[in-house]
């Protein structure tokens, strides 16, 4: 059947390339305008500071009895070149049979990357986090709770019931951005490669792909800051965030390089003086135009197939030669 493709392919290959240059000029000639409008290039000026950035990675392997599921989560300083671990979390568990193992661990991950950067937040100049701000403070709307906070535990895991636990650890992670957001305010940044807003340009693709191809030399768009979303947030008495506005630009740390959407949480709106100073300090410190640190701890904490393979074997769960564990649990 794939041959069949293969020869299609090879036979359309002109007339599919033309399209898709047709689809490029196209958008290009109702964005051009508005790129030009928005799209400011900019010459860094080098500055060095001191980062902390902090990435988490998780395994999780479902079967019919419950869910056994690894975390990690790291923080690491870097000052120049140097880079180095300063903190780490990891755990290995099971969840019993449910519907929502998947989306606690990936809230158990995110609520120990915020209580690691906490636990670190005097060591640094910025805080580094990896991906959007608004996707890691989820929706709390309707979520009541009196959850008892510790910064070196997480209460969460206490709770049986998996709706109980799921809720408690948004709450238990919302708790820590709202310290950690009132502790630094704008010295924490939100980085991601990818985003699918498309508030700028209102096309059918995401204002960062149109961005990244329509535009070439360093630089970044004005900060746009709105309000963080009251219907996000939790009900709890340490949740203190109804005051804090969050602001994005797409920013190009390297000419020719990658876009990145960059979220900074403040009280105050972030000027464009800010954004400029923001580039002076990642660009010495980018890879390929992404900020190094990040990079670094996002491979030292990543559970790729090797590693999931390996755990599997170790709990004698590869479906070939289990000999423990009948096949109908799988």
């Amino acid at each position: 059947m794939i041959d069949k493709a293969y020869k299609e392919l090879a036979e359309n290959y002109d007339n599919l390339k033309n399209q898709l240059k047709t689809f490029y000029k196209n958008i290009g000639k109702e964005v051009s305008n508005k790129v030009k409008e928005i799209w400011i290039p900019y010459t860094p000026k080098s500055s060095i500071k001191k980062y902390l950035a902090i990435d988490g990675g998780e395994f999780v392997k479902e079967m019919r009895v419950g869910t056994i599921f690894i975390v990690n989560a790291e923080a690491i300083l870097s000052n120049g070149i140097n880079s180095e671990p300063i903190d780490t979390y990891t755990k290995v568990g099971v969840f019993r049979p449910g519907n929502l193992a998947k989306e606690r661990v990936s809230e158990l991950m995110a609520t120990v990357e915020t209580k690691l950067a906490l636990k670190n937040s005097d060591k640094s100049d910025f805080i580094l986090m990896d991906g959007s701000f608004n996707k890691k403070l989820n929706k709390g709307k309707g979520i009541e709770s009196n959850l008892e906070y510790s910064l070196d535990d997480i209460n969460s895991l206490k709770f049986y019931d998996e709706n109980e636990m799921y809720k408690s650890l948004i709450v238990e992670k919302q708790i820590t951005i709202s310290k950690l957001i009132n502790e630094l305010d704008k010295r924490v940044l939100w980085i991601s490669k990818t985003s699918r807003s498309r508030d700028i340009f209102l096309q059918q693709l995401s204002d960062l792909v149109i961005l990244e191809t329509f535009t070439y030399e360093t630089g970044y768009t004005l900060p746009v800051c709105k309000r963080i979303n009251q219907d996000d947030l939790v009900t709890h008495p340490l949740v203190n965030l109804s005051d804090f506005n969050v602001c994005t630009s797409f920013i190009r740390l390297k000419n020719g390089k990658k876009i990145l959407r960059l979220d900074i949480v403040s009280k105050d709106k972030i000027e464009e003086k800010y954004i400029q100073q923001i580039i002076d300090n990642l660009s010495p410190v980018s890879i390929k135009g992404y900020p190094y640190p990040l990079l670094k701890v996002h491979y030292d904490v990543k559970v790729n197939i090797k590693d999931r393979e390996r755990i599997t074997r170790m709990l004698g769960l590869s479906r070939s030669g289990v000999d423990w564990w009948p096949n109908q649990f799988f």
